[in-house]
């Protein structure tokens, strides 16, 4: 997910809302206070939401990344994804996934907290959809081999968020980062015949 945030914003596919950042002048030299502008004096927005190639340079800046122009691929590849869920003991495989509707991304915030040394960022993905020819699900047990199941999926994000947190003191501590996903409508899900019925093989 980190790889993919990074190829978001390198291809500049996003845009912002337009919102002031803080300490903006306006053209007669006076402060403009961002209205939905709810943090303290230790946030600061190096870029408005909108300044795509503000907000492109300075990943390239601080991430060693090599900023891209234009669109994304849509469909966007993946030739191979493990999804790992532990507590359920099962991890998911999508094989030559086509993602579609990375270019539908707007940023929603972009900030640093100076007092914590975070930087922020959220994207709002307005409709994403990972169609796989083969997804294969292994079923990991206790003292016996695993179990799989293998079919196609296709799978429905509808207003998907995806905020990302980077330590930030002089540059990005990328190892450290993290991306959460939070979503208000449940993905839509259509599985082939291999994965929902049956046994598992």
């Amino acid at each position: 997910m980190k790889r993919l945030l990074c190829f978001i914003f390198l291809f500049g596919l996003v845009q912002g809302n337009g919102d002031y950042w803080v300490g903006h002048i306006d053209g007669y030299g006076s402060p403009v206070v961002n209205r939905h502008e709810t943090h303290h004096a230790h946030i600061e927005k190096p870029c408005h939401l909108h300044d795509t190639n503000c907000i492109r340079q300075f990943f390239a800046r601080n991430s060693g990344c090599t900023p891209v122009h234009g669109p994304a691929p849509d469909p966007y590849i993946i030739k191979k994804g493990p999804i790992e869920t532990p507590h359920s003991n099962v991890t998911i495989t999508i094989n030559n996934a086509q993602l579609k509707g990375l270019n539908t991304g707007r940023i929603k915030e972009f900030y640093i907290n100076k007092k914590t040394g975070v930087l922020v960022l959220e994207v709002v993905f307005g409709k994403i959809v990972v169609y796989s020819p083969r997804t294969v699900v292994t079923h990991h047990l206790r003292g016996r081999e695993p179990e799989e199941r293998a079919d196609f999926t296709n799978i429905e994000f509808i207003d998907m968020s995806l905020t990302l947190t980077i330590p930030y003191h002089n540059g990005f501590d990328l190892a450290h980062s993290h991306v959460y996903t939070y979503m208000t409508n449940k993905p839509h899900l259509i599985a082939g015949p291999g994965l929902t019925k049956g046994e598992m093989v």
